[in-house]
């Protein structure tokens, strides 16, 4: 897990605090498994506003666009 973190695929800080909480051996332990531990990024086209999660919000906090003005992001 700790190489795809370096490759950028998922967040190294949640596996320094998988690290953390559960010992450096639970990283190992969690990776077989195919554990989603990014969520999708998604912003708002009309104000820039940036969300993190699997779907867009439903309206957007900062300018009250719809949910289709939401692009996901790379």
């Amino acid at each position: 897990m700790r190489d795809m973190a370096q490759q950028g695929k998922i967040d190294l800080s949640i596996v320094d605090e998988i690290d953390l909480v559960f010992g450096k051996d639970a990283v190992d332990e969690v990776e077989p498994y195919n554990v989603k531990l990014t969520t999708n990024k998604w912003k708002c086209s009309v104000c820039g506003y940036v969300y993190e999660g699997d779907t867009p919000p439903a309206s957007c906090p900062i300018c009250d666009s719809d949910m289709d003005q939401f692009e996901l992001m790379d």
